[in-house]
Order: structure tokens, then C-alpha cells, then sequence
């Protein structure tokens, strides 16, 4: 499949050490390259951004006319692939521009004056901008839907298929997803005659062989505390799931008193500083990024070794999707669960039937699978043990004084 790239991408191939293409590369390829429509589902961290960029690139040209657009579900997803996008296409000398909302519309619509051939963003602001006739469209011939089971969910199934309804019916279709979800299925079939099922689940497990799946078992009231330990580990660093945007402000606050780097990531955020998060988590700045499940949706974040679920996943797709953010591509990486037993035998049922569910210790600045023997144990047993030799021994001595008594008593009648 490299052989077949231009020659500008195949340098940037090789420049950045890609031996060979993932099974879900290799699977997207001909698909891409042919304009078929068809919904992929492949594991998180296993290329799949690539396995839609590489072919699509190699069939754009550099005319100053919108030829292919990429959907995203969130804001920062968008951010994201438009940053990869531009690393690749510069080679071909073509041009990308992001258009999310909670940016400055009128940099955007005076951006797009400098005519990219690829745009990227989500479904909200597009829609905004091809209504205001900012955003021309006719000439696109290929749609990539990424995280396609969240842009088709209950909260953007109706503004996505808006935008869909706004391309040309000979558009395809290119659907991406790390979980197989029947009714994004449903809908995407539905969207056009000819469309098939691709899934390269299987295929791609060895990209997350590394992937640990840890638990730790913490009362509710303790887990901040958890964390706080947890923050004391070498290496430590970690993206770690709240439930809801109050908790994860309140526990901000509880880790920052104590010390704990921290930066946080949530809908409600505007897009400049959910950059500036990213960015300085990327760089090493704090030791964890508390997020939401939605605001994490597909982000990535190269060798990051630890996800930290504060709060346990609602469901296995949530679980698949938060624990593929770590061990990516092959590299290690380990997803630790705070459990109590209740929660536990929930956890169980959401973790993949490949993988093995290890508990965990955290004893003197360390993670370990080897339950911690604590000193004051053998010491308490061994003055139990002295205690009850004592007892035994006091017995004794008053039985021998009574008979002792007794024989006396005898003697003077």
C-alpha cells in the first residue's frame, strides 16, 4: 500500500518510521481510493485516522475548490485530524482549514477565502456557514464521518444529517467507528443504495495487546485522595474520567490545595482553552486532565501512559472508547478503574472478553499487582501469639495454687 502513495507522502511515511500500514489502513485503501460508501469499525488507537487521510489525499487535487469534508463530533476531535491533516497534505500542497464552532466566525469566513481544498469540522458550523453561502459545497465528492455512533446518537443525529442533506446525492459516504452501534448502522445505511460493513476489530487486536486493564479498590469518599497518591507515582500521568462537569470542577479544586498539577476539559469550556489544556498537558504540564466522556471522544494523546476511570463507564462502548486512549498503536499503556465491589462486577461485564481484569495495590509511591504485606501484621500475630502463651501460663500457676490451697486444708483437719 506505501508503494502506491506519491512520492511526497511516502517521504513523510518513512520520515516518520511507519514500517508498514495497520489492518484497518489496509482494509480502508481500495474503499477510500474507489468512492464506495461503507462504515468501518476498528479498535481506538489503531490508525484510523490515516486509513481515511492517506487514500483521501491522494485523490484531491490543488484546484482552490472544497473537494472532501471530514465530520467530527466535537470541537477538539476537529482540532485534532485538521492538525495531522496539515502535517500530510502540506507535501501535496493542499490546503485544510478547521471550522468549529465556539471560534470566531468571521476569521473563519475570511480564512476560507484562501480557498482550501479540504475542510474539517463539525456538523453545527458547517451547516452555519453553507447557509450564509460562505461554505460552497458543490464541488465535494467524498464525506468522512469520524466517530460516526456519536454523530449519529440522539443529540446529533438531527444537525449531521442536515449537513448530509446539503451535499449532492453522489457524495459518498465514509463511516468511522471504534464500536459496532446498530442504530448508527441504521442510519448510515439508509443514507444511500450501495453501502457495506467493515469490520476490522479482530484484525487490529494486536495494536492493543499492551493495553492493561487494572482496578483499584477505593471506598467513593476516597478516591480524591486516590488520585492524590496516585500522583506521587513515577511517570504518572493520566486523563481521568468524571461523570459530570460539577464533580470534575470540585475535584480540581481538592487536587489543586493539595498540590496535584492538574487541567481540566469540558463541553462548557471555550475552544481556546480547551486548547490551551490539551496543549499543556501534551507537554507535560500537569501530572492529570480530568474530562468528560465527550469532550475526550477521540482525542489523542501520543504514549500517554495511564486512563484513570474516577467514575465508572455507563456502558462497554464508553469503556472502549475511554480506554483507547492509552496503549495506542501498539505502544503500553494501562487503564486503572477505582471499584468498590458493588461496581466491580459492573466493571467486569464492560471490559473486552480478550483482555485479562487485574486488581491492584498502591503501597509506598508504587502500583503494584502483589498485595502489600504490612509489617504491623506479622509483629501483631507474633504479641497475639505471646499474649495468649501468657494467659495459658497464668492458668496454670493459679491451678496449682488452689490445689496447693486445697492439700493445705486437708493437712491442718
Amino acid at each position: 500500500m506505501w508503494n502506491n502513495l506519491s512520492e511526497e507522502v511516502r517521504d513523510l511515511v518513512e520520515a516518520a518510521g511507519f514500517q508498514a500500514p495497520t489492518e484497518v489502513q489496509k482494509a480502508a485503501w481500495e474503499p477510500m481510493l474507489a468512492g464506495e460508501n461503507f462504515y468501518m469499525v476498528s479498535p481506538t488507537g489503531t490508525g484510523k485516522t490515516l486509513a481515511y487521510l492517506l487514500p483521501l489525499l491522494e485523490k484531491l487535487e490543488t484546484n482552490g475548490q472544497v473537494q472532501a469534508v471530514i465530520l467530527a463530533p466535537s470541537q477538539d476531535l476537529a482540532a485534532q485530524i485538521a492538525d495531522v491533516a496539515r502535517h500530510w497534505a502540506k507535501a501535496k500542497g493542499i490546503k485544510v482549514q478547521s471550522l468549529v464552532g465556539g471560534a470566531n466566525i468571521k476569521r473563519q469566513i475570511e480564512k476560507l477565502k484562501g480557498k482550501p481544498e479540504l475542510v474539517i469540522g463539525t456538523a453545527g458550523r458547517l451547516n452555519e456557514l453553507a447557509q450564509s453561502r460562505k461554505l460552497k459545497l458543490h464541488q465535494v465528492k467524498r464525506l468522512v464521518l469520524d466517530e460516526c455512533d456519536r454523530l449519529f446518537s440522539q443529540e446529533q443525529a438531527a444537525t449531521t444529517q442536515a449537513f448530509i442533506d446539503r451535499l449532492q446525492q453522489s457524495v459518498s459516504l465514509a463511516a468511522f467507528s471504534a464500536t459496532a452501534n446498530a442504530e448508527a448502522w441504521a442510519q448510515f445505511e439508509g443514507l444511500r443504495e450501495e453501502v457495506f460493513f467493515l469490520d476490522c476489530s479482530q484484525a487490529s487486536q494486536a495494536l492493543t495487546a499492551k493495553r492493561q486493564h487494572l482496578y483499584l479498590q477505593v471506598s467513593s469518599r476516597k478516591r480524591d485522595d486516590a488520585l492524590r497518591r496516585l500522583a506521587q507515582v513515577e511517570g504518572m500521568q493520566a486523563l481521568v474520567f468524571v461523570r459530570s462537569i460539577a464533580e470534575l470542577d470540585r475535584l480540581k479544586e481538592k487536587l489543586t490545595y493539595r498540590q496535584v498539577p492538574v487541567a481540566v476539559l469540558h463541553s462548557e469550556m471555550t475552544s481556546q482553552d480547551r486548547q490551551n489544556a490539551l496543549q499543556g498537558f501534551r507537554q507535560g504540564r500537569y501530572v492529570y486532565l480530568l474530562t468528560t466522556d465527550v469532550a475526550a471522544r477521540g482525542m489523542d494523546i501520543p504514549d500517554l501512559p495511564y486512563v484513570i476511570q474516577y467514575d465508572q463507564a455507563e456502558d462497554q462502548a464508553t469503556y472502549t472508547h475511554r480506554s483507547g486512549r492509552t496503549g495506542r498503536m501498539g505502544a503500553e499503556g494501562s487503564v486503572l478503574s477505582f471499584v468498590t465491589d458493588r461496581s466491580l462486577r459492573e466493571l467486569k461485564k464492560q471490559v473486552p472478553d480478550q483482555a485479562k481484569l487485574e486488581e491492584v495495590f498502591l503501597s509506598q509511591g508504587q502500583v503494584s499487582k502483589e498485595a502489600p504485606v504490612h509489617r504491623d501484621q506479622g509483629t501483631s500475630k507474633s504479641k497475639r501469639g505471646q499474649s495468649q502463651t501468657q494467659k495459658s501460663k497464668n492458668k496454670n500457676k493459679k491451678r496449682k495454687r488452689q490445689q496447693k490451697n486445697k492439700g493445705a486444708r486437708r493437712q491442718k483437719k
